[in-house]
């Protein structure tokens, strides 16, 4: 297997034809409350005070039930994982990973829990770890072009 790896310019049109995804419809239609572009983050706790870190790690899942991982990195960006995804209740849905050798993840579907915060802003997920039998959490954040709900 060979890992993708695209330029800027490629990069930023994909990013670009991503943002295609329409949220607002899906939400509309219900079938896919989760579609979007999503970038991954971390809550840093000071006291009283939080504060969102945005990382380099993207989730794409459009409202066709397509899905990818992209980690950008400077100009460039790498697709680490792709597939399709199926939602299977209202705090569910289960990732159908196709074989990657960006990763260790095996290949087949990923059980997920979510929840919506913040007006769907925020995606708080977890996935199921196999390996250890826990659940691992992970925070995304919605990605809006400027002017654009």
């Amino acid at each position: 297997m060979r890992h993708t790896l695209l330029s800027g310019g490629l990069a930023a049109a994909l990013f670009l034809l991503a943002s295609a995804f329409s949220p607002a419809a899906a939400r509309e239609k219900g079938e896919y409350p989760i579609a979007g572009i999503w970038q991954m983050a971390v809550e840093i706790i000071d006291g009283a005070k939080v504060q969102v870190v945005r990382g380099p790690i993207f989730k794409i899942l459009g409202e066709d039930g397509s899905m990818c991982n992209l980690n950008a990195m400077g100009r460039q960006a790498v697709l680490t994982q792709q597939g399709t995804y199926e939602m299977t209740s209202d705090s569910t849905y289960v990732e159908n990973l196709l074989p990657s050798a960006r990763n260790n993840f095996t290949p087949g579907q990923g059980r997920m829990k979510y929840r919506l915060e913040d007006g769907g802003r925020i995606l708080r997920a977890q996935w199921f770890n196999e390996a250890t039998g826990q659940w691992q959490p992970e925070m995304y954040v919605r990605v809006t072009l400027e002017g654009t709900k």
